[in-house]
């Protein structure tokens, strides 16, 4: 009797599973080489204070400010901390250190998009799901580096500001169903995702190249205006954006959103 009752109870919840609107699809679990960016806001002024830049790692890490930047490293034996001065007339200027962090920066980023790219063509939803989990966290994490490198000149545009409502910091996400639902079912989205994923990794490699990676590179000039127009075209694909930064409203989505409302 009590075997009967745990198969019973097996059916109910398998039954349930299946017929829950709310279930998530399926993630397939993969290393992600992008590095965490903690954004820092001043709790007196709301402004920008700094962005902590980590890898494998929180103990170690590098700070992008809006003048002095810092390097630091915590270990059972000592705690190493060294700070980078910068002129305050020529802050928005980058600086070897802030070339140096977003040069890294971007190495993660463009193998992080030759994988998006792979698993589009290999329709790998699954991982494209899980990926989701962590690129809009680094797309908003992005724009604000920037925006403390050049002390808030020659920043990224507004919209790349990823906004808190697109997504969920979390790999089990509605969100992200919803997102990569659209993708997979029109293959002409994919096509322009592909292309425009192609074309920003080019850019990212071309500013890194010209700037980041230049040793006579003048700080004055600034070579990334293609990059960032591209970056732009990718961030509205990427969620599906308008000219006006809104979501724009798939049938999919949209009835999604209100079987999801209370």
């Amino acid at each position: 009797m009590a075997r009967f009752k745990s198969l019973f109870l097996i059916c109910i919840l398998s039954t349930s599973f299946l017929f829950n609107p709310f279930a998530l699809e399926k993630r397939d679990p993969f290393p992600i080489h992008l590095p965490h960016l903690f954004v820092r806001f001043d709790g007196r002024t709301g402004c920008l204070d700094e962005v902590f830049i980590a890898y494998d790692s929180e103990k170690e890490g590098w700070a992008i400010a809006k003048f002095d930047d810092r390097y630091t490293k915590s270990t059972n034996k000592r705690q190493t901390d060294h700070i980078f001065k910068e002129h305050d007339n020529i802050a928005y200027l980058l600086s070897d250190f802030e070339a140096q962090q977003l040069n890294k920066i971007c190495e993660s980023f463009v193998y992080t998009l030759i994988l998006f790219d792979r698993y589009l063509q290999r329709q790998r939803w699954d991982r494209l799901r899980y990926l989701d989990g962590y690129l809009p966290a680094f797309f908003q994490g992005f724009y604000y580096v920037m925006h403390a490198a050049h002390c808030g000149k020659n920043c990224l545009p507004p919209v790349t500001c990823i906004a808190d409502s697109l997504f969920d910091k979390s790999v089990n996400s509605l969100k992200s169903d919803i997102r990569i639902q659209h993708w997979s079912k029109n293959p002409a989205y994919i096509t322009k995702l592909r292309i425009i994923t192609k074309e920003l990794i080019f850019q990212t490699c071309q500013w890194q190249e010209k700037e980041l990676i230049n040793p006579e590179r003048n700080g004055y000039l600034y070579t990334n205006n293609k990059f960032k127009e591209i970056y732009e075209l990718f961030i509205r694909l990427y969620f599906n954006l308008d000219y006006s930064g809104k979501l724009i409203i798939t049938e999919y989505s949209e009835q999604t959103l209100k079987k999801s409302t209370p």
